[in-house]
């Protein structure tokens, strides 16, 4: 039997993506000893990533590389934030592998970051106190994903806003895609009197689309909006991956992964009346 756990993330062809996979390598070495970790790319690259040094490959030509290596047992973990429509296309790519079926005895997919109550408050408290450290007396701190708009997987993020409230008055998150929205994190710093702001992404790594939203200086920049209220934002740009306690969500599904796709023991059945021997 080889094991492996096959981590699949949207590909960042800059120094963010370096980091998404130096953190996961480090801390998946650390939890899980002895087993392989292995890298796919969850869709089609941009031109600079497609640039990138050692790319990861497209999923089923990662899945076909662990079987020509021996693999028999695959856990995949998908870095995504949330199960929208992309973590449904991965699952779905699973499934239809021949591969999967045939030369794998045991695959499973393991959850999104989000995916349980339990998650969301995790991942809120590890956010809240990695920026702990940068925060100055009375500023806000506001989160900003991706967002889902199509899909019930936005509720992840009204679910993590919610906890952001709960936990610290001060503390919002808007998406990009889908509430909250922009316009309802302004008029919550409004009510609130904030003067400033740390600005945190609440995505796996920090990409170019995320780092130019928040911090660009022209229109649609949360940074110039911020500013136009009379509020002062500093950007973070550091991705949810570079969190270790966020990363540990995440790891954390991959160990339910792997649990599931481990061989279970054989049950010795006797004969009607005969008993059976201790081990």
């Amino acid at each position: 039997m080889k094991t492996g756990i096959l981590f699949a993330a949207a590909v960042v062809g800059d120094d963010a993506g370096a980091s998404l996979v130096a953190n996961i390598n480090r801390l998946a070495a650390r939890r899980f000893p002895g087993v392989d970790v292995r890298w796919s790319a969850m869709q089609h690259p941009s031109r600079d990533a497609m640039r990138a040094v050692n790319r990861p490959p497209f999923l089923p030509q990662a899945l076909g590389r662990m079987r020509r290596d021996g693999f028999t047992h695959v856990a995949v973990q998908p870095l995504q934030v949330v199960g929208g429509s992309e973590f449904e296309r991965l699952r779905a790519t699973v499934a239809r592998q021949p591969i999967a079926r045939s030369r794998f005895p045991r695959i499973a997919v393991g959850a999104p970051l989000l995916a349980s109550g339990a998650d969301v408050e995790r991942v809120v408290r590890a956010l809240l106190a990695g920026a702990a450290p940068l925060r100055k007396r009375g500023a806000a701190v506001i989160a900003l994903g991706h967002g889902s708009a199509a899909s019930a997987a936005g509720l992840a993020y009204l679910a993590a806003a919610w906890m952001l409230g709960f936990l610290d008055r001060l503390a919002f998150l808007g998406c990009l895609n889908g509430p909250p929205g922009l316009d309802a994190v302004l008029r919550q710093c409004k009510a609130a009197r904030v003067k400033r702001a740390l600005l945190l992404p609440f995505t796996t790594a920090a990409g170019s689309t995320l780092r130019n939203a928040l911090a660009a200086t022209g229109p649609g920049s949360w940074v110039a909006a911020l500013a136009a209220e009379g509020i002062v934002g500093t950007p973070v740009p550091r991705g949810l991956v570079e969190n270790d306690d966020v990363a540990a969500v995440w790891l954390d599904h991959a160990e339910t992964a792997l649990k599931l796709i481990q061989p279970r023991p054989a049950t010795t059945k006797h004969a009607k009346g005969a008993k059976g021997i201790p081990s």
